[in-house]
């Protein structure tokens, strides 16, 4: 399943994130080519212009539930933040890949991020930005979660 904004909320969500910088133009680039592909391939496909984050799981849940209560599952806050840093080192891997191309035209040291929060409480969707180059290295169960200013990590 894909969650896709119109090109128009694309564009104007972009432009928000990267406010007061130039949107690099190769973004709305690479989210037309995957909203080709995935019309080819005709994937499910959810438009989430105008869902709320509350709107979007309750969708996914919907049209996922089976795949998604076949895990991975998190129960307790540790496993929580386990799953979060792998997103998390996902997202920082994907940016490596991207600007390693030979056609890109970011530059992976201004890259910011919003990461997901590992303070695992599960009503919380802060996410904290950060340049993709500062993102701490792999972590492991004795590093220190990523917080967002003023939070702390759920027991």
């Amino acid at each position: 399943m894909f969650l896709m904004p119109s090109p128009r909320v694309q564009r104007a969500r972009l432009d928000n994130r990267h406010h007061p910088r130039r949107v690099p133009e190769f973004y709305p680039r690479m989210g037309e080519l995957i909203a080709q592909k995935v019309n080819a391939a005709d994937l499910v496909r959810l438009n989430v212009d105008d869902l709320s984050m509350e709107q979007t799981v309750a969708e996914v849940e919907k049209l996922s539930g089976n795949r998604l209560a076949a895990g991975p599952t998190a129960s307790t806050p540790a496993e929580r933040r386990a799953l979060l840093r792998q997103a998390n080192r996902a997202d920082v891997e994907r940016y490596h890949a991207l600007h390693a191309r030979p056609w890109s035209a970011g530059d992976l040291e201004t890259t910011i991020c919003a990461f997901a929060r590992a303070c695992a409480h599960p009503d919380c969707h802060t996410q904290v930005e950060l340049a993709v180059p500062h993102f701490p290295p792999p972590p492991d169960d004795a590093s220190s979660p990523l917080l967002a200013p003023g939070h702390a990590p759920a027991d």
